[in-house]
Parts: C-alpha cells; structure tokens; sequence
C-alpha cells in the first residue's frame, strides 16, 4: 500500500493485494496518520482476492484520489511531526482495524484526540 498527502488536503491511497494459495480471503486495511497535536486520519479498504477453489481474480488494487481540507488544515501540524502506522486484516471489520490501528499508536505513546475518517471503500 501506498499513502501520499499533499499540502492543498490531496491525497492517494492505493495499494495491491494478491491470492497466491488455494483460500479465497476478504481483505480489510487500514493506515492511519496522527499529526504532532494528535489529529488523526484514517484511510480503509475492502475487497477480495479469490484462490484455487473459487472464480474470481487472485488480485486486489484499489486507487482513491481525493481532497480534504481537514489534511490542508493540519498541514503545518503534520509538517511538524507525525506517526503513522498501517494494518492488514484478512476475514475482519474494518472498524476493528481503525480501532486496533489508533490503540496501537496509542500504546506506542501517540496522543490522539481526533479520528478523521479520510476515505473508506467499503
């Protein structure tokens, strides 16, 4: 997966997921980024990739480009520093994963005081 956030609250999101083996698998991930104040932005998508036993492409990719202003707002805070930490969850909820992602960084000592929901294909 790949994240770009650019200055005027542009941003994509994209990323490739392949099925090598026989299973067939849902696919939930997330990426968030906290900005030094705390402000968080969550970025999340689903979608399938389809093994041996089921038709279907063994491939998952995904592009979403889009505009935030709340990125171009908090441009200067993240410019003064950020964390960012992405998960991956085949068969789960996507919520879960934001939720699972944001207490990770918050574990690792993050302050979060908001989360943005960015962009999330569901």
């Amino acid at each position: 997966m790949s994240l770009a956030l650019f200055q005027n609250g542009s941003y994509s999101f994209a990323g490739h997921f392949h099925d090598s083996g026989a299973p067939s698998y849902d696919i939930e991930a997330v990426w968030v980024i906290v900005s030094e104040s705390g402000k968080a932005f969550s970025f999340a998508v689903k979608g399938a990739t389809h093994g041996t036993f089921e038709a279907g492409s063994r491939n998952f990719d995904f592009t979403q480009n889009g505009n935030n202003s709340q990125l171009q707002d908090a441009w200067p805070d993240l410019c003064a520093g950020y964390h960012w930490r992405f998960s991956v969850y085949v068969n789960w909820n996507v919520q879960s994963a934001v939720d699972d992602v944001v207490s990770a960084l918050k574990t690792a000592g993050t302050v979060i005081g908001t989360v943005v929901a960015v962009v999330a294909l569901l």
